[in-house]
């Protein structure tokens, strides 16, 4: 596997884009996920913040990639 990210230049994962939808938050919203996302928001750091880098690892991790930009 390449170590340069695709957006960098390096080759990408998926052979073909992902197609583009629009979700419905509303079928995955707990409690839980609630308080993050006000959380985030009464922190003022929506990007480049601990929940960012958070998202990113877990999503690395579940994807089995070496990089991963949320």
């Amino acid at each position: 596997m390449n170590d340069i990210p695709a957006i960098l230049g390096g080759t990408p994962v998926l052979s073909e884009m992902a197609g583009i939808v629009k979700p419905s938050i509303s079928d995955y919203t707990t409690p839980e996920l609630m308080d993050r996302i006000e959380g985030i928001l009464k922190s003022n750091m929506v990007t480049n913040g601990v929940t960012v880098k958070e998202l990113e690892a877990a999503m690395a991790d579940y994807l089995g990639v070496d990089h991963l930009v949320a």
